[in-house]
């Protein structure tokens, strides 16, 4: 390993970048050394110590390729970098000194390079998750930044990328987000909680730069109800507005994740405090939600059986007052409307009983 390391230093000082052939075939068998090095990493005769110094003496020397700005470079670069965080489990390195590997890392300019941003988005999201690992306090000091740096990849109107930086961002998430972290994380007494800055990014990712991947974004917000659990409310009740508020946009075509999203909230929340901060307004103040029967089918946990019957049992009775009515007067279309709203009604009892 320490042959490698002292090929990386020649290269990195050496001429040799002018070949594009001689580059790609230089750090690829370099990618291919660190590969066997983490496959067979149990038959090293180096120490601990030595190995450490190791991966700190190579992370060096691949951090002055970088500021050469070829993407084949910094796409490899990165691929071995993913392939040395991937093995959190034997990574002899310090929290401290991989975290300052990190942040040194996020500072790449981005690039239009697909397979470089790829790369790239894949190597942060190890790199922290292995940090998780070592020290989960340092992670979530970092986690903020990070995210920030993964949601500008969602102005680009390339749908691989989207993806891949969805994936990553559900991946911190969940294996970043820490239990202390939620439990500290309270606007009033500690507004400078970790958490409260990665919410507020989150939150921020509905904008018009990102129109076109907001069923990616809308994915990561899902995650993030599901991680919070109970704790959702109310650290994402702006948020659950904010979400809510894209169906009134005409240009909005997005339902399918917009309501996966929702059923995240109903499931974390429960019903009584989604529908404190998204009232039905069937009353005729305010936009109907309607829609939100089939969700509050799919989502409901955390339920109150007390609340179904203060709530829904009334409102089915109107329901089906309604519709009787209209069906004296024949008013077949508004009857049956009625009955349907009054069958979704007490399709959601079930769950009620479920998960009171």
């Amino acid at each position: 390993m320490l042959y490698v390391c002292h090929a990386v230093r020649l290269f990195a000082h050496s001429m040799i970048y002018r070949s594009v052939m001689k580059l790609h075939d230089f750090l690829y068998f370099v990618f291919l050394y660190l590969q066997t090095f983490h496959e067979y990493s149990h038959q090293m005769c180096n120490t601990k110590t030595n190995n450490k110094q190791t991966i700190l003496s190579i992370s060096r020397q691949l951090l002055k390729l970088l500021p050469l700005k070829h993407p084949q470079l910094s796409s490899l670069t990165n691929q071995v970098f993913h392939n040395l965080f991937s093995a959190h489990t034997q990574l002899s390195i310090s929290a401290e000194s991989l975290s300052q590997l990190l942040q040194v890392l996020q500072n790449q300019p981005m690039t239009s390079d697909v397979s470089s941003s790829l790369q790239f988005i894949k190597m942060l999201k190890s790199g922290f998750i292995a940090l998780r690992t070592l020290d989960d306090i340092e992670c979530g000091n970092q986690l903020s930044t990070v995210v920030q740096t993964l949601l500008s990849f969602f102005q680009l109107d390339q749908h691989e990328l989207a993806s891949m930086t969805s994936d990553a961002l559900k991946s911190l998430i969940q294996h970043c987000v820490s239990d202390a972290m939620i439990n500290e994380a309270d606007p009033d007494n500690n507004p400078s909680a970790p958490l409260l800055s990665l919410i507020q990014s989150i939150s921020g990712a509905i904008n018009y730069k990102n129109r076109n991947n907001l069923d990616s974004i809308l994915a990561v917000q899902e995650q993030l109800f599901r991680r919070l659990g109970s704790a959702s409310y109310p650290l994402l009740n702006h948020l659950l507005i904010s979400i809510e508020q894209l169906n009134e946009s005409p240009d909005f075509y997005m339902h399918t994740s917009l309501e996966k999203c929702i059923v995240a909230a109903v499931s974390a929340m429960g019903p009584r405090k989604v529908l404190e901060l998204l009232p039905l307004n069937l009353s005729g103040n305010g936009r109907a939600r309607t829609y939100l029967f089939p969700i509050l089918k799919r989502g409901v946990r955390n339920a109150e059986l007390a609340f179904f019957a203060q709530y829904f049992i009334p409102l089915a009775t109107q329901f089906l007052t309604r519709s009787n009515a209209a069906a004296q007067n024949d008013e077949k279309t508004t009857a049956k409307n009625y009955k349907n709203f009054y069958d979704q009604t007490y399709a959601i009892l079930p769950g009620f009983c479920t998960y009171c």
